[in-house]
């Protein structure tokens, strides 16, 4: 169910963290209830993927998000991230730059270090 998994450099016990990647190709536009152009991002099936984080790429742009699978499985089955709306804001968004804060691999180290996140050996998860 898991597209990958991944764990620290430094940890060496078989505890994996399984990740579910979700992309989109296209911005979309839409207009907004004050009739203004309102840019968004669509990503199908983000529900079913519990305890587990979900990365969500926009390749157009380039965007990335991190979401906890626990919250979008509270959602509807598709995700719709406006741009500056609920979605699209720390603690969701994660900056494009290489390594630092706020930047994916930064991200993913904390969610590996949250209980938030299930850890298991790589073979469960293949």
């Amino acid at each position: 169910q898991a597209d990958l998994a991944v764990r620290p450099v430094a940890v060496e016990a078989d505890d994996w963290m399984p990740v579910q990647v979700k992309s989109t190709k296209a911005v979309r536009k839409e207009e907004g209830a004050d009739f203004s152009p309102r840019t968004y991002h669509f990503f199908r099936s983000v529900q079913g993927y519990p305890s587990m984080p979900v990365i969500c790429v926009s390749l157009d742009v380039p965007q990335i998000w991190l979401f906890d699978g626990s919250v979008l499985a509270r959602g509807p089955h598709h995700l719709k991230v406006t741009e500056g709306k609920k979605w699209d804001v720390w603690p969701y968004r994660c900056n494009t730059k290489k390594g630092g804060r706020g930047s994916l691999s930064a991200r993913l180290l904390d969610a590996y270090d949250s209980d938030a996140f299930m850890k298991t050996s790589l073979e469960t998860i293949l």
